[in-house]
């Protein structure tokens, strides 16, 4: 009935109403109940409570559970489905049930029509348009075949719209008879049903199964969303309040080109970019932005290559293997081990030096960049795209900065921003690379001069006017909230969370050695668990729906990557803590049972 056959099921809700209820004592045992009713219905593979999870992780069924206190609804205890099906109707449906008298099992809502019947035996589900006659014609086709009516109910949203009729039927209702329903006026949707047996009590002691967990949590995350990029969207977010009028104009137009350069304005101010600094947006990211500073500037003098994660680990490939400067004027690599800092006094002042501010893969950052020196020759190049709008950035000692939309402040990606101090600039313009041509979408000179226009409103290939709007919504809540100096004690308050946590729970470690170097953003840490069950652990976070995306990076030690950026609320996290320690011993018995 809820998932036609041209239809996949991609997730399931399950809502607990009413305080009676909506407990981590129920909670685990319905999920399993609702998965195995469900995989019942369309695996030829027996189903049991105890094989349920495992056969519902390998269709890639996810269910989670929401506990609601209070309901939405008149009744004081209720279990809400909500079925999210993939395929042609691309459809979401949703059916709500209730115990009266202790033991009676009754269905009181199905896709928002408040209805009222006894899911047993047979039941034949309609729509249709709400006209006098229309349930008469059904009742007359049904009685021509000899089917009886045992009870109806009909449910409707608003008099004359659509409705929902229920007829319970002493005899089953045929595929033939289905069709010929269908051909009535004002009727369609029609579905024959035939509910097993059930008995109340193989509900209510499904608790005794061995997948039942007492121990978890009662309190959920409001919000699940912890991944590392694209991150969060600010609290209060709503897309459907960003401004339209620049969508669907070009970006080159004087609209076009006022957003983009109050983009540039409200960027440098929050920041507190110097004045003779420049900004512009660019494309393909941080990672386009970084790309575009290294061909243009790189080769003059030899190259200090500072890295202790992934993305710093691809700009030194890049500067060796395609850009070739090993064999030109030369590269020093200087690198640690993933939760490690190089010894990066060791860099010459001469020479060019790129870093990553903070190692989104490590979760491993600079606490500062004292070890810049300010009588340099050389140029820094920074990677600050997990950093910037959460660590201050000692504007003085950085020559090139880039980061992206999509990290601290949840914006979208696609779109890089690049800071160039006046060093730079002079760079740009005194040095070519010889035998380097560089494609339109990295060219930042005309004759000899930067491109200022880039700086200035004016992109060198087309931006998503959406992606600019939601950036300066984003731009205006970092505001609002109180700028820079709030962001970072957002995102400092967030790691703070994560540390009392570790602190007490010996079974969980930050990956970066140094408490001074722990990102406050791309939060990495390892559990004392394997590989295998590491995965186990984020798919069990993942289905109950409370903490999303949290795997570590893919070349990263196997373990947690938790995203703490401003736009991650303090209570979130709070809330996402006990249920690492239930997911931790879900995995950890799960283990003890299979040795045993």
């Amino acid at each position: 009935l809820l998932c036609p056959s041209d239809n996949k099921i991609a997730r399931i809700r399950v809502t607990l109403l009413g305080k009676n209820i909506a407990t981590s004592e129920m909670a685990e045992s319905i999920r399993t109940a609702t998965l195995k009713g469900v995989l019942s219905s369309i695996l030829t593979t027996p189903v049991n409570y105890i094989n349920a999870s495992s056969l519902g992780n390998e269709l890639g069924l996810k269910v989670s559970t929401v506990l609601a206190d209070r309901p939405d609804n008149n009744y004081d205890s209720s279990v809400r489905l909500e079925f999210l099906n993939e395929g042609n109707l691309n459809s979401a449906r949703t059916i709500t049930g209730t115990v009266f008298k202790g033991s009676e099992l009754r269905i009181v809502d199905v896709d928002g029509y408040a209805v009222d019947f006894h899911p047993k035996g047979n039941c034949l589900f309609f729509n249709n348009e709400d006209r006098p006659g229309v349930v008469k014609n059904v009742a007359e086709l049904l009685g021509k075949h000899g089917i009886n009516i045992g009870d109806f109910t009909l449910g409707r949203k608003l008099a004359g719209d659509v409705a929902l009729g229920i007829v319970a039927t002493d005899q089953p209702v045929t595929n033939e008879l289905v069709a010929q329903l269908e051909t009535l006026p004002e009727v369609f949707n029609v579905a024959a049903v035939t509910f097993p047996e059930t008995k109340l009590d193989q509900v209510t002691q499904s608790s005794v199964h061995p997948l039942y967990s007492p121990s978890m949590p009662s309190v959920r995350p409001f919000n699940s969303q912890f991944s590392s990029g694209p991150c969060k969207k600010r609290p209060g977010y709503r897309l459907d309040k960003l401004p339209k009028e620049s969508l669907g104009r070009s970006h080159r137009s004087g609209l076009g080109k006022a957003r983009l350069k109050k983009a540039i304005v409200d960027s440098k101010r929050i920041l507190g970019v110097p004045d003779d600094y420049l900004l512009g947006i660019v494309p393909a990211s941080d990672t386009g932005a970084y790309e575009m500073a290294m061909w243009n500037m790189l080769g003059e003098r030899p190259v200090d290559m500072c890295h202790w994660e992934s993305f710093g680990k691809g700009w030194f490939g890049d500067a060796t293997a395609h850009l070739g400067l090993k064999e030109g004027p030369g590269v020093r690599e200087f690198t640690a081990e993933y939760g490690e800092l190089p010894d990066l006094h060791q860099t010459s002042p001469d020479h060019d030096i790129c870093f990553t501010w903070n190692g989104t893969t490590s979760g491993v950052r600079v606490p500062n960049a004292d070890w810049i020196s300010p009588e340099r020759t050389g140029l820094t190049l920074n990677d600050a795209t997990s950093a910037a709008f959460a660590m201050d950035m000692q504007w003085d000692k950085l020559d090139v900065t880039t980061y992206s939309w999509q990290k601290v402040l949840g914006g979208e990606g696609a779109h890089g921003v690049m800071i160039l101090s006046p060093r730079a600039v002079e760079r740009l313009e005194s040095f070519t690379p010889a035998n380097r041509p560089l494609p339109k979408i990295f060219r930042m000179t005309k004759k000899g001069k930067v491109d200022r226009s880039i700086f200035e409103g004016s992109t060198i290939n087309t931006p998503s006017m959406l992606a600019v709007e939601d950036y300066l919504d984003a731009l205006h809540w970092a505001e609002s909230i109180g700028g820079l100096p709030e962001l970072i004690k957002r995102s400092k308050e967030n790691l703070s969370v994560v540390e009392r946590f570790v602190e007490h729970n010996d079974w969980i470690h930050f990956l970066a050695k140094d408490p001074a170097q722990r990102s406050s953003t791309s939060i990495c840490l390892t559990l004392d668990l394997d590989k295998g069950q590491v995965k186990e652990f984020v798919s069990l976070l993942e289905a109950q729906d409370v903490a999303l995306d949290i795997g570590s990076y893919r070349d990263a030690p196997a373990g947690l990557r938790i995203w703490g950026g401003a736009t991650v609320e303090k209570e979130d996290l709070e809330n996402l803590m006990p249920w690492l320690t239930w997911a931790y011993n879900e995995v950890s018995a799960s283990k003890e049972r299979i040795a045993a």
